[in-house]
């Protein structure tokens, strides 16, 4: 009878380490994946402040592609001169502050690369 218990607690002993080291695994996979911090999906938070205006809303649209149903675009309210906003990274945005693009020949106010392997990036304009 004693054998059975041993080897029971054994069994269950075993078990139950690699149930923790699989748990373990899954847990930190994100930061096994991408070892150097950078958001998931390569996404970027991307804060920062404008000199002017003070209030608003600043629009990030990828370069190139206003009216590509895959174009990129995001937008933030401008509080206090500053926004945060979520971006992919390795890519490149035309900016416009308080205005959105009428037609694809509209120069931008800004153009900005957000680099990708990192999870913030910080530009002011």
């Amino acid at each position: 009878m004693n054998g059975k218990v041993i080897a029971g607690a054994s069994i269950g002993l075993v078990i139950g380490l690699v149930l923790g080291i699989l748990i373990s695994v899954v847990f930190n996979l994100p930061s096994i994946i991408n070892p150097t911090g950078a958001g998931i999906g390569n996404q970027v938070r991307v804060t920062g402040t404008l000199q002017n205006p003070q209030s608003g809303t600043i629009y990030f649209l990828q370069l190139a592609k206003f009216y590509d149903d895959d174009a990129i675009k995001a937008s933030s309210p401008i509080v206090n001169g500053g926004y945060s906003v979520m971006l992919v990274g390795g890519q490149s945005y035309d900016i416009f502050v308080n205005r959105y693009p009428d037609y694809s020949d509209e120069d931008p106010d800004y153009t900005l690369y957000v680099p990708e392997g990192v999870a913030t990036f910080t530009a002011d304009f």
